[in-house]
């Protein structure tokens, strides 16, 4: 927001800067380290239950639950949407290793997905399917862009904790009918009828 208007919340925040002598090319000497501080863990529990084919029905069920220990987030996921190939890769850079890196920054969140998909025969050998699946959204956190420094003049830094925001749930439904017809020389051919995403959800990703 603009500063005094009502959406204003008059609260302070704190970044840090370097001294001006050591502004220019001399002192920009770049380096990959490893910080201990930012070693991630994550911890999972999956459960599932499956009833196999029989009196006609057939039923699979599952849930799946992460709690992220991420205590300094990569600088290319820092407020924005996460994408699950980018959270989960080991080889992700977590950023410039100074204090302003660590405002903020730690991911502690739960995600989770359930999924559920069962299969009924009906007379007539016809074929009914579903699969249900509901994802968990991704934290976030409200950014804000603070201009006027000297040696680091611009600087963009959350303002709240990651989690303090959260996606939306997503949640998806995908329907199929099925008939086989027996045809010449014991070949069989099957007439299917999908519908996607039944519950017409357009939740972001």
């Amino acid at each position: 927001g603009v500063r005094g208007n009502a959406d204003d919340p008059g609260v302070s925040y704190t970044y840090w800067e370097y001294a001006t002598a050591l502004a220019g090319r001399t002192y920009e000497l770049f380096a990959r380290v490893n910080d201990p501080k930012a070693d991630q863990k994550y911890t999972s529990v999956d459960v599932a239950l499956f009833k196999r084919m029989s009196q006609n029905w057939q039923l699979l069920t599952s849930y799946s639950a992460t709690k992220r220990n991420v205590p300094i987030m990569s600088s290319t996921l820092t407020g924005q949407t996460a994408s699950a190939n980018l959270e989960f890769n080991g080889n992700v850079e977590s950023g410039p290793l100074n204090p302003n890196a660590e405002i903020n920054e730690s991911d502690q969140e739960w995600e989770y997905s359930a999924k559920v998909s069962g299969v009924y025969v009906l007379p007539h050998q016809i074929l009914v399917s579903g699969n249900f699946e509901l994802r968990s959204g991704y934290p976030w956190a409200r950014q804000v862009r603070f201009t006027g420094g000297r040696t680091i003049p611009n600087f963009t830094m959350n303002v709240e904790p990651i989690g303090a925001r959260r996606l939306p749930s997503n949640t998806q439904l995908d329907l199929r009918v099925e008939k086989t017809f027996k045809v010449i020389s014991g070949q069989k051919v099957a007439v299917r009828a999908n519908v996607f995403n039944a519950l017409n959800s357009n939740t972001v990703l």
